[in-house]
């Protein structure tokens, strides 16, 4: 899906009709957008997580006390969309037990969703 998405995307930017916009967090895309399509674009630009004095700045304006911001960056780091995320629930009224036990309830989530992957992968290819 991604190849065509960047050939299309290529093909549609040569041709000045569009530009084309990829957001992802995760680390493998980047190196699958090296394909030949971009080996004739302009090189990415990737914009990564913000730093703890971005992030505390950010959290700040959202009115969350400082030594909340400050655990819950230790806890989230500088990836924005955690932060959009998790501190609009402080903002809201949750306090950082509850949002720290959300983070780690999703973690937790994304690691059974990952080793089903896993398993079903491996047995797939067993099978052939």
């Amino acid at each position: 899906m991604l190849n065509t998405l960047q050939d299309d995307a290529k093909t549609y930017a040569d041709k000045r009709d569009y530009v084309v916009v990829f957001v992802s967090s995760e680390g493998n895309v980047r190196s699958m957008m090296t394909g030949s399509s971009w080996l004739r674009a302009e090189e990415p630009t990737v914009i990564g997580d913000v730093t703890k004095e971005e992030a505390l700045e950010y959290l700040k304006k959202l009115s969350i006390k400082k030594e909340d911001a400050e655990s819950f960056y230790e806890l989230a780091g500088g990836r924005m969309v955690n932060l959009k995320k998790y501190g609009d629930h402080i903002k809201h009224g949750g306090g950082f037990a509850d949002v720290r036990q959300t983070a780690l309830n999703n973690v937790e989530e994304s690691f059974e969703r990952t080793w089903q992957e896993v398993v079903t992968a491996t047995l797939i290819s067993k099978r052939k």
